[in-house]
């Protein structure tokens, strides 16, 4: 079987047997406990509730319909970090779980039977994620209104403007050198014994992911009939690729026909006025003009998207970074 070099992950959360919950600390773990009965109906550990480690590690069992639910990220591999989950190191995550004297898992009943419920797909590119492709970024979404951008220090996120997390779409870009730097991950670095060999590979690096929650939402967008290990490992598309093309319009040069009319030059200097922001030029417009009909406003906003696309065109930036990373996710 050709081994699978597309899908890695930064995250990861699984449903097993509870029975493969071999024994724990109870120390660690916060027991719900049935009154009448006097038995233990579930058992919960979390790091974060704990304070007992500097990453991610998620793990409760229900002893009522005998389910064990683990969730960890790809810090789990401690020195081996950079490497993301994938179909080579997941037994190791859990050997490493069984090493921090937490639990006990049977490692290979759970690679026999786990079923994901929350995948994030991650690749982390040689590219540097600047201030001037930020910024193209936020000009070349393909459709504003159904992908909202949230901008902060080290990236950007793009999700569907929907309610549930089920139906979302999302992907993030943000600057992993910088991001691995931050005070939230000194005990982390300081835990795997490789600080200076885990910060000297993030330099120049950008890490984008996708995120998937729930099977049905994972089933479809990787086209597999069930979300075991198994069914991830046979995944041959580019997931990462296909959301972001999704997301993102092509780069296409688009003439803007000459202003022979005192409103095409008007039209013009607004959106130029905006630096071409057309959340922001709509709501503007919304806040100083009665349009009674969305679709007349449709009309207008499509003609200064088209603006907005050769203003950011022209400008003697890097106006190929679509091309830059759809090339990166495709290596």
């Amino acid at each position: 079987m050709k081994k699978n070099t597309i899908l890695q992950f930064d995250t990861v959360k699984f449903v097993s047997d509870s029975n493969n919950l071999l024994s724990y600390n109870d120390k660690l773990f916060r027991n719900d406990i049935d009154l009448e009965t006097e038995k233990v109906k579930s058992i919960i550990y979390s790091s974060y509730r704990n304070g007992h480690m500097p990453f991610e590690l998620y793990i409760y069992a229900n002893n009522l319909n005998q389910k064990l639910t683990i969730e960890f990220s790809s810090k789990i591999l401690l020195g081996n970090y950079p490497q993301l989950i994938c179909h080579d190191n997941f037994v190791e995550c859990l050997q490493n779980i069984n090493k921090l004297g937490i639990c006990k898992l049977d490692e290979e009943a759970i690679m026999k039977d786990c079923q994901f419920t929350k995948l994030h797909i991650t690749k982390d590119i040689d590219m540097e994620l600047t201030d001037d492709k930020l910024n193209a970024l936020n000009h070349l979404v393909g459709n504003y209104r159904r992908f909202k951008w949230t901008r902060y220090n080290t990236g950007i996120t793009f999700t569907s403007d929907v309610q549930s997390i089920y139906g979302r779409e999302e992907i993030v870009l943000y600057d992993k050198e910088t991001e691995i730097s931050l005070n939230k991950n000194a005990a982390f670095l300081s835990m795997t014994g490789k600080r200076n060999e885990i910060k000297k590979h993030f330099v120049g690096k950008t890490r984008i992911e996708m995120r998937l929650e729930g099977k049905k939402k994972i089933k479809n967008e990787l086209k597999i009939l069930d979300t075991s290990w198994n069914s991830l490992k046979l995944v041959k598309n580019n997931p990462l690729l296909r959301q972001f093309n999704k997301v993102f319009t092509s780069e296409t040069v688009v003439e803007y026909p000459a202003m022979n009319k005192i409103n095409d030059f008007l039209m013009y200097n607004y959106v130029k006025s905006y630096n071409g922001d057309l959340k922001k030029i709509e709501q503007s417009i919304k806040d100083n003009i009665p349009y009674k009909s969305r679709g007349t406003l449709g009309k207008q906003m499509k003609k200064m998207a088209e603006i907005a696309k050769i203003l950011k065109q022209n400008e003697p930036k890097d106006d190929n970074v679509l091309s830059e990373i759809r090339r990166l996710l495709s290596d």
